[in-house]
């Protein structure tokens, strides 16, 4: 049972792709626990660890489902919000309940 609640942002094409596919694989910076989180203008989500990333080759696998029609484009985003040495996270974030 998940019962921590936080909320997430994502830029609004992702918040647009998450909201139509009920799911998005995402990369932070921070290594976060399974936790209900709230996304404005999307609603209730799950927030699903999936590993610390060593190189973004272990990415191409998700990308389909990450809002991003390359590797190279999602990594291009990515680098513009973790600095290059910097760890990163997967995590797989579902639509539990739409709303605001």
């Amino acid at each position: 049972m998940v019962d921590v609640v936080s909320t997430m942002s994502f830029i609004p094409d992702l918040k647009d792709f998450l909201y139509e596919n009920r799911r998005i694989y995402t990369v932070r910076k921070f290594d976060m626990q399974r936790a209900m989180v709230h996304i404005e203008g999307v609603g209730m989500c799950t927030r699903e660890p999936l590993g610390k990333i060593e190189s973004f080759e272990e990415l191409e696998t998700y990308v389909d489902m990450s809002g991003f029609s390359t590797l190279s484009a999602w990594k291009r985003k990515i680098c513009q919000f973790i600095p290059k040495g910097e760890s990163m996270y997967l995590y797989l974030v579902k639509v539990v309940q739409n709303g605001q």
